[in-house]
């Protein structure tokens, strides 16, 4: 933990309870379904009033990190997902691996040519040198609930191959790799973020204006690129992870955008 109560600044103490509180539960070694601390246990440990307390933990419920249970407590609901940098897998694998229950639903199958105009802005569109593109849109939920919406634009005849496999249970680099032979080797990465409009917040199921962390990456396979993605994901889900070196012997050709 390194945010700690500053009870001598103007910001609102259930304010300041609230971010050390969510801190604690995205730095620590928590389970989802752990009883959480107490009422009586926070008051004690940050020499808070009940009603501080309370509003903090509340605002934690609102969010949907905690859950409280009649006559149980207070229950850790969700915890984000943290992605570490410098690996190059995909999302449904990265995450299967570490234990969570993915699956996808396939929105659209359909080819898409370079200079269309939902790609046309990509830094990374350009790369495929006006070939034809398949596009294979899908949503997917880590235990039940929608968590990443992904747009996977795959050289033509990849993304085709793709489409007569089952893409609901397994990510598309792994169907890829064992079905196609195609190993990506690389992958240029450009990580943002924005709001959540209309269409995208009625995918994922969260209130309009929500934040997104969005990524955008062109993988290859050996020198030719294979395929541009542009993910979107629930930022109270998921973040990334990335150690910076001060020796730059150390540094993997990671840029920051």
């Amino acid at each position: 933990m390194t945010m700690k109560l500053d009870k001598s600044t103007p910001l609102p103490l259930h304010y300041q309870l609230t971010a050390v509180l969510r801190e604690k539960l995205v730095y620590e070694n928590w389970i989802i379904g752990d009883l959480f601390p107490t009422e009586k246990d926070l008051m004690a440990q940050y020499e808070l009033s009940s009603t501080t307390v309370r509003r903090a933990l509340s605002e934690l419920v609102l969010e949907g990190w905690l859950e409280r249970k009649a006559g149980k407590g207070t229950f850790v609901r969700n915890l984000p997902v943290q992605k570490p940098i410098g690996r190059l897998v995909g999302f449904f694998q990265e995450m299967t691996r570490r234990g969570f229950h993915l699956s996808a639903q396939v929105l659209s199958c359909r080819p898409v040519e370079p200079n269309s105009p939902e790609i046309a802005l990509s830094p990374f569109a350009q790369s495929f040198n006006g070939q034809q593109l398949f596009l294979i849109e899908r949503i997917i939920t880590i235990d039940g609930k929608p968590a990443a919406y992904i747009k996977s634009y795959w050289a033509y005849e990849y993304g085709k191959d793709l489409t007569q496999y089952d893409m609901t249970t397994e990510g598309l680099y792994e169907i890829a790799a064992r079905e196609l032979n195609l190993i990506l080797s690389k992958a240029e990465q450009i990580i943002s973020a924005r709001i959540a409009d209309a269409q995208i917040a009625s995918l994922l199921n969260v209130p309009e204006g929500s934040p997104l962390l969005v990524t955008e990456r062109l993988a290859f396979t050996d020198d030719s690129p294979a395929e541009y993605s542009l993910s979107l994901y629930c930022a109270e889900l998921y973040n990334y992870q990335v150690t910076l070196y001060h020796d730059t012997k150390n540094i993997q050709g990671i840029t920051l955008v």
